[in-house]
């Protein structure tokens, strides 16, 4: 957090370089890798989780995440090869940390 503190400070003090948007963007940026991500199943309780679009890109990721974070997680996608093949990973790295995936 520091990083980005001063990154802000230095940002201010040169008025002529960039617009106000990319002055106020790059602390947000690197305060992403600064500050821890929260747990969403001890910060919500959550046990369960639906992730529309889960067999690739984003929603895989997202699908990834919660299941690292002991969430079961429903994944709705379209029935192909994709899907089943993402599935199967997640199931043989998740459900030992006590993860159910579900399609």
């Amino acid at each position: 957090m520091a990083a980005a503190l001063e990154l802000e400070l230095d940002l201010h003090h040169h008025h002529d370089q960039g617009s106000t948007d990319q002055r106020r963007a790059v602390p947000l940026i690197l305060a992403a890798f600064v500050w821890k991500e929260p747990n969403l199943r001890t910060k919500y309780g959550a046990k369960w989780a639906l992730v529309s679009g889960g067999s690739s890109g984003i929603g895989l990721a997202i699908a990834q995440k919660l299941a690292s974070q002991s969430i079961n997680v429903v994944i709705v996608a379209l029935d192909d090869d994709l899907l089943k093949a993402n599935f199967d990973k997640l199931v043989k790295q998740y459900v030992a940390a006590g993860c159910r995936p579900r399609v």
